[in-house]
């Protein structure tokens, strides 16, 4: 039982583990794609089209969703209701924003090029935002780290260049309170 147990739980971490590396690797690769769907669309290529040139131009797992997009596409859903579905199976906001994106222009029309381009920026500004935050507070936990790490090397120090200074917080009854 314990065993079986064990098992299950190193058997679902593998597979958590595995799933965000695969939803890490579509996240770093969507933008570049979501470029190409833009750059295509404003050539004069139809969405399916540029959707297609994704799928065979971008590796990974942006390739294996694209695909299964476009597969659904085949089956005969319509293409708001793949993208729908790509959104469930791929849970990034990016994704969720693709999709709505979608779903509207094919409910209301307008320039769906434009739509996209502006999901894009938004996405590239976002990203762009992300990296400074992540910068600014590994700056303070670096700082952080070294006020921390001060006292241990001063004390270090002290030890080392003048022991007898350093020596009466271990010898006298008040260092040894300090």
């Amino acid at each position: 039982l314990v065993g079986g147990s064990l098992a299950a739980l190193v058997l679902w971490f593998y597979l958590s583990r595995q799933r965000q590396a695969y939803v890490q690797g579509f996240a770093q690769q969507f933008l570049p794609a979501l470029d190409i769907i833009v750059r295509g669309m404003r050539s004069g290529m139809p969405l399916i089209a540029a959707l297609d040139v994704v799928k065979r131009e971008v590796a990974g797992p942006v390739q294996i969703e694209f695909q299964r997009l476009l597969d659904d596409m085949s089956i005969g859903l319509s293409l708001p209701h793949s993208v729908e579905r790509l959104a469930e199976r791929v849970p990034l906001t990016e994704v969720q924003f693709f999709s709505i994106v979608i779903g509207v222009q094919s409910r209301t029309g307008g320039r769906l090029s434009e739509a996209l381009e502006n999901l894009a920026g938004t996405l590239r500004d976002r990203k762009h935002l992300e990296l400074r935050i992540r910068t600014v507070s590994q700056e303070a936990r670096t700082s952080a780290a070294i006020i921390a790490a001060l006292p241990i090397f001063v004390t270090a120090g002290l030890f080392l260049f003048n022991p007898a200074y350093i020596s009466v917080l271990f010898t006298q009854p008040t260092g040894l309170a300090v």
